[in-house]
């Protein structure tokens, strides 16, 4: 339960400043919209799960793009997402 109404977490803020930015610049990698949602969502996911393991605050633009690649190569094989883990893709800055 939060506190305070106005009481963002790290991670809320993160997706409300990289939603736009992160879609458009998977939108020019996959056709759909669907495709892209997708891609999106996975990258989020990611990001949520492994923000603590980010180390150097003013690297979070990089952080999240690396993300969003591994999430990208991860993607191109189904059975590979399932089995992927941040570490196997250095995303630890």
């Amino acid at each position: 339960m939060r506190l305070f109404a106005s009481h963002i977490s790290p991670t809320e803020d993160l997706i409300k400043r990289y939603h736009q930015p992160l879609y458009w610049h998977i939108r020019r990698m996959v056709v759909s919209h669907d495709d892209a949602q997708d891609v999106l969502q996975n990258t989020f996911l990611q990001v949520h799960l492994h923000y603590g393991e980010l180390k150097d605050k003013q690297q979070e633009r990089a952080w999240v793009y690396k993300v969003l690649i591994c999430v990208r190569g991860a993607l191109r094989s189904a059975s590979a997402f399932f089995m992927w883990k941040s570490a196997e893709c250095g995303i630890v800055i």
